[in-house]
């Protein structure tokens, strides 16, 4: 199972995974390779951020196998940006979640508080 949190609090935006969805051997899963697509992808855009110089430092990128995660601070006026990017992401990851539910789970916080948590995958 791959699980994934979202978050979205005290200006810091992050996404992070953990796990293998265990649909095929490692190097075929399909699963796998989709979610770790998005996770590159949401790292890329925060590095792109950075370059623009619309993060207040450098992101925060870890891409292991089986565990990866980003996490950055937008600049004040690049929050939406950010959150719009993240926003796609978190879209995509749904859409493999419908599709995989034995695979992959989707847990959101947000805000300050755990807004659109729940212990049941969102997808």
């Amino acid at each position: 199972m791959i699980k994934v949190t979202i978050g979205d609090r005290d200006g810091v935006l992050w996404l992070s995974m953990a796990g293998h969805a265990g649909t095929a051997p490692k190097g075929q899963d399909i699963v796998c390779a989709a979610a770790t697509m998005l996770m590159y992808t949401a790292a890329q855009a925060a590095l792109d951020m950075c370059s623009r110089g619309e993060l207040e430092g450098p992101p925060s990128v870890m891409l292991d196998d089986g565990n990866a995660g980003v996490a950055f601070r937008p600049e004040e006026g690049a929050m939406e940006k950010g959150r719009l990017a993240l926003d796609v992401i978190r879209r995509g990851l749904e859409v493999l979640g419908k599709r995989y539910p034995e695979n992959v789970a989707i847990y959101v916080i947000g805000n300050g508080e755990s807004r659109g948590y729940t212990e049941e995958p969102r997808a």
